[in-house]
């Protein structure tokens, strides 16, 4: 029996998701010692980042045809919306000013995320499975580590909940549903797309690690 394209996605970018999940930024969370000011800075990109996640996912869900995956995408749509509250909510409470615009990095992943649901729907599913499933695995690995007083424990704890891995699960599932018969050539674009996802997640930290900010 073929390999399920979840499985040739994942295996084609084990040495990638292994690089995330042991970023410099990563590994300072799960201790407990990135300084807050760094910290402050992922979450005022995050914000950026969620904002145009909101965007993508509704291409996708104009895009979609099977009525689960309409409700399942509307569903996550609003979970952005809630996302993006509790980042106001974070943001007054530490006295943080989200900037007027994301990063360099933010705003290529963003359009990097829009322009694949454009191309196709599979293709951009596949990019949903990315991220989301990068997002999953990235906390996974912080709460192994994390100690119960954690400065990052609520993140851990959002990230980490069964809610949201029932989500990732169903968007593999999905994705799986979608390509299924399909030839190895027919899956070759969700492969490219899916490690320039990887890539994105990865420099997504390495900005964070930087400060990225436009030079200009």
């Amino acid at each position: 029996m073929p390999d399920k394209a979840s499985t040739i996605l994942l295996g084609d970018t084990a040495a990638m998701w292994e690089a995330i999940r042991g970023h410099s930024i990563v590994q300072a969370i799960a201790a407990g010692t990135l300084p807050r000011r760094d910290f402050d800075f992922w979450v005022d990109q995050d914000f950026h980042y969620v904002a145009g996640a909101r965007r993508f996912l509704c291409v996708l869900l104009a895009r979609a045809n099977e009525q689960e995956t309409i409700e399942r995408l509307g569903h996550g749509l609003i979970a952005l919306g809630e996302e993006m509250d509790a980042f106001h909510r974070d943001a007054r409470e530490r006295g943080l000013t989200i900037s007027p615009e994301p990063a360099p990095t933010t705003e290529a992943y963003v359009n990097f995320l829009i322009n694949s649901a454009v191309n196709s729907f599979e293709t951009g599913f596949a990019v949903l499975f990315a991220e989301e499933r990068a997002c999953f695995d990235v906390w996974r690995s912080i709460r192994t580590t994390a100690g119960p007083n954690n400065p990052y424990r609520q993140w851990i704890d959002r990230w980490t909940s069964p809610e949201f891995v029932a989500y990732v699960s169903w968007i593999e599932a999905t994705l799986n549903r979608s390509v299924e018969g399909w030839p190895a050539s027919a899956l070759e674009p969700l492969r490219r797309t899916f490690r320039l996802a990887a890539r994105y997640e990865f420099l997504f930290w390495e900005m964070v690690a930087r400060k990225e900010r436009w030079p200009i």
